[in-house]
């Protein structure tokens, strides 16, 4: 990790942005209002320093890649915990627990050919990536406030989805089906 944030950069999201339309994740999706309201706060935190936040709250639990995921249990409930803010140095995060979450690794990780993650699995949900360049040490006084708060404990359904890698949010979808015509935004 360096000493600064790191906002994306544009040469690899033109490249994201070219390559295959469909992006196949697990995710548990948080539709929880404590757990949003502490997510806005993390970015209004971060003030100028916070950019893009995604559209759905979630915890990813497995990228699958190009190809679908099978052995998703789609709709099952996975209780986590919610905790406190902290940041990687691509974007700041609010901690998830969740240890059913590795048991449903291991699920998936027997049925499906190897994760197609490039960095050490740890859950979370995504509050926003970083605008713009600054000190790690000033992104985390800023977190501070938000940094040791008590897990707000939830129960998520797990959906496989895939993400548009077209859109500059990277929205969540319903993977395709024949009969659809197109994709239905995602839904806790």
């Amino acid at each position: 990790m360096t000493g600064w944030t790191e906002p994306p950069d544009p040469a690899v999201l033109a490249d994201w942005r070219s390559g295959p339309r469909w992006w196949h994740v697990v995710v548990a999706l948080v539709a929880d209002p404590a757990v949003l309201a502490r997510r806005a706060a993390a970015v209004a935190a971060l003030g100028d320093a916070a950019g893009p936040t995604a559209p759905q709250a979630h915890v990813t639990v497995w990228v699958a890649g190009r190809n679908p995921p099978v052995g998703v249990p789609d709709g099952e409930r996975l209780a986590v915990g919610i905790g406190g803010a902290a940041t990687f140095a691509a974007a700041a995060y609010l901690r998830a627990a969740a240890p059913a979450a590795q048991d449903l690794r291991a699920h998936l990780a027997r049925l499906n050919p190897p994760e197609d993650r490039t960095a050490e699995y740890v859950p979370h949900i995504t509050v926003a990536t970083y605008r713009r360049r600054l000190p790690l040490t000033v992104a985390r006084q800023r977190l501070a406030a938000l940094a040791g708060l008590p897990d707000i404990p939830v129960t998520a359904p797990v959906r496989h989805l895939v993400v548009d890698c077209r859109d500059p949010m990277g929205g969540l979808r319903r993977p395709p089906r024949a009969e659809d015509a197109g994709f239905e935004p995602a839904r806790a």
